[in-house]
């Protein structure tokens, strides 16, 4: 038997071996760390596509979305809305919305004037009732009540069955057509033939379209042979990117066109207006939506439908009399503001659960016009106004014109008109220069058109009254104001403000207090149909953040006692990071473009801002940014390019349109500066971030973009 040898390694070439392998790995890692950070910096931080929603043209042409909770977006296109998880990136569902119902407006306007008289009656009988003595009084009492009783049986027995037939002109002679308020359709469908939802619409934007594609086509040929500089190599790409996205568009609306119209069958909820035998005891054209609960709320038209958010389908619609103006969210529920005649409005007030009852407010309105008053930038005097708001609960403020006075100041700043005309003679004839010098000399002359070289500025006095119609209980709050009266609201307060005046009203129309604004407050639109400004006035941590013409301040929820101020001229937005830091967008105008009209686009040097809650200190200004948007950490933000040739397209080729250019970026939260950015040939309607996801609408489709740059 052999026995077994034993071979030892040499020690010497043992180490050898572990310091080639230590060698290897640290090469390895040094190598990967390398390849790791050129990934991270050239590919890594960069955005990518990771979802897209197509969206079909429709008749009403309206898309739209809205953040809807949980990392989820409610897009409305198509005629349909749908449910998109930015976190997931994925649709969660889709569903068409039920087919509008007609309404006849001189019907409804005669109705609601019923429903208003026999609510004020209601309120009359109620107060009768406390103050009974005798029999005879009781007597009466029971009489008048009967015969409410009966009026409001009657009227809801008209309303039940629509309004009267009316005649409809057609080659055979006259036609009885009967219109509906939320009942059956099929009563029209059998009397005139239904012609698809939007097709006249959609024909007569194919055929604008078609001349717009010829020209385009013609321009582009003519730049092929001309295109021998940089610039005119860019106009040929611009125009070619939007040749393309017109033909899109237009391929789009002919399938729609080509598709058949299909039905709808929603389920209708009944809204009981607020009366009943106790007498006491007790928009518009633009889409909203709101997410209460498990049900996504969507205001379109007429009526506001309810859709499951958890499962999609249409859960109830509640129809309204006339177009929906206003949707307000206060103390858990939803406040639905809509025109129901010339001189009535009706409030819907929804609950979680889809319960819904109804309100009449009288909002007769009378604007006062004089001569004095007849241009473009003078205030526009009501003689009485209706506004509502939320803040806690509900709440309508009555308006009236109490002793009516219009201040007048320059328009132009003097020798500004010499100045930007001397400017055209210097310049050199048909450059940017020259383009921007005619530009200036144009707005002026317009501001001059419009205002005869006059502002008139709104100093009248007011008397205000707020009530809360769903809060019987809750007093009448009345003030006086100085200038233009606007309302706003925060989750827990009711704001007025008239000049540089401030009061803060609590959910029970008690007054909390009353400070001083820097200057007055932004005037939002006349119209409550067009898509609402940003509020100015946010509510976090226990402070009231409200920006005015010219500063931000910081008031103290509770007290009201300013904590700080931030002046700024032109402040347009103020959004909130997931760490509670500002983020402030303002046009950073000059001093003087509070006081002549002239100086207000000239001077405008848009930044945006990251502000300290505390003190309100600046902690980095970045220029030239056109919007703000926050998520958490992540801070993004909008560049609409303009090239030089844009200007002298404007200005020597007038009614030729502007390409767009158009950067999302991705900006540092620490010192502002881009990540990345994210070209676009085209205008978004709306932008949502969402952590490190952004979801970007167009006019045919959702891009929903994500990067892990920090």
């Amino acid at each position: 038997m052999e026995t077994p040898v034993l071979k030892l390694e040499n020690p010497a070439a043992a180490k050898k071996k572990h310091f080639m392998l230590l060698r290897i790995l640290i090469v390895m890692t040094f190598v990967g760390a390398i390849g790791a950070t050129v990934w991270w910096w050239f590919w890594g931080t960069k955005p990518r596509v990771v979802l897209t929603v197509p969206i079909a043209a429709s008749a009403s042409g309206h898309v739209a979305c809205w953040p809807a909770g949980d990392g989820t977006i409610a897009v409305l296109g198509g005629g349909k809305l749908t449910l998109v998880d930015l976190e997931k990136r994925t649709e969660l569902w889709q569903t068409g919305l039920p087919l509008p119902v007609e309404i006849d407006p001189e019907w409804q306007d005669s109705l609601s004037k019923r429903f208003l008289k026999l609510q004020h009656w209601s309120e009359d009988l109620g107060k009768k009732r406390v103050n009974l003595k005798g029999d005879a009084a009781t007597k009466a009492f029971n009489a008048e009540a009967a015969k409410y009783a009966a009026d409001l049986a009657a009227t809801r027995a008209d309303a039940a069955r629509g309004s009267a037939v009316k005649p409809v002109q057609k080659a055979s002679g006259a036609v009885p057509q009967k219109y509906t308020f939320g009942g059956d359709r099929s009563p029209v469908d059998k009397l005139k033939t239904i012609q698809k939802e939007g097709d006249v619409i959609l024909k007569a934007r194919i055929a604008k379209r078609t001349a717009q594609i010829t020209q385009l086509e013609a321009a582009i040929a003519a730049l092929r042979l001309a295109a021998t500089t940089p610039i005119k190599m860019q106009q040929l790409r611009d125009n070619e990117s939007r040749l393309q996205l017109l033909s899109q568009e237009q391929k789009a609306d002919e399938a729609a066109r080509s598709q058949p119209a299909a039905p709808a069958a929603p389920v209708v909820a009944e809204v009981e207006p607020e009366f009943g035998d106790s007498f006491g005891d007790g928009e518009g054209e633009v889409p909203k939506f709101a997410a209460l609960g498990d049900i996504c709320w969507l205001a379109e038209g007429s009526r506001v439908i309810g859709f499951n958010k958890s499962g999609g389908g249409v859960k109830t619609v509640v129809p309204m009399p006339g177009a929906v103006m206003q949707m307000i969210e206060s103390s858990g529920a939803l406040f639905i503001v809509a025109h129901a005649g010339n001189s009535v409005r009706y409030v819907a007030k929804i609950e979680p659960n889809g319960a819904a009852r109804g309100h009449y407010v009288g909002v007769t309105e009378e604007k006062i016009v004089s001569e004095a008053d007849d241009s473009r930038h003078a205030p526009v005097l009501s003689a009485t106004r209706t506004e509502f708001m939320g803040g806690g609960s509900f709440g309508v403020a009555e308006i009236r014109l109490a002793n009516k006075k219009v201040d007048e100041r320059q328009a132009i700043k003097p020798g500004a008109e010499k100045a930007a005309e001397e400017a055209v003679q210097t310049t050199a004839g048909g450059g940017l220069s020259e383009a921007l010098a005619i530009m200036k000399v144009v707005e002026h002359d317009k501001i001059l058109a419009d205002t005869g070289g006059v502002e008139r500025i709104d100093a009248s006095t007011y008397q205000v009254s707020v009530r809360r119609p769903f809060m019987p209980a809750a007093p009448v709050w009345t003030g006086e104001f100085t200038g233009r009266v606007q309302c706003f609201s925060t989750p827990s307060l009711s704001l007025i403000t008239g000049g540089t005046k401030l009061v803060a009203l609590d959910a029970n129309n008690a007054k909390l207090w009353e400070s001083t604004l820097g200057a007055p407050a932004v005037i939002g639109s006349e119209s409550q149909w067009e898509r609402a400004p940003a509020q100015p006035c946010i509510e976090s941590g226990g402070m009231l953040y409200f920006f005015d013409r010219a500063v931000l301040t910081a008031f103290d929820i509770a007290t009201g006692e300013v904590r700080w101020r931030l002046p700024s001229i032109g402040i347009r937005k103020v959004v909130f990071d997931g760490e509670g830091f500002l983020y402030v967008h303002s046009a950073n105008m000059p001093a003087e473009s509070l006081t002549y009209l002239s100086e207000m686009k000239s001077g405008s040097q848009q930044a945006l801002m990251k502000v300290s809650p505390k003190d309100g200190t600046i902690l980095w200004s970045a220029p030239k940014f056109e919007d703000v948007w926050a998520s958490g950490k992540d801070v993004y933000s909008m560049r609409i390019g303009r090239h030089g040739s844009d200007i002298e397209k404007a200005v020597f080729e007038p009614g030729s349109q502007a390409s767009a250019r158009v950067k999302i970026y991705k900006l540092s939260s620490g010192s502002g500066k881009p990540r990345w950015e994210w070209f676009q040939a085209r205008h978004p309607s709306d932008v949502v971030a969402n952590g490190k996801t952004v979801a970007i609408l167009f006019g045919d489709e959702l891009q929903v973009i994500h990067s892990i740059a920090l």
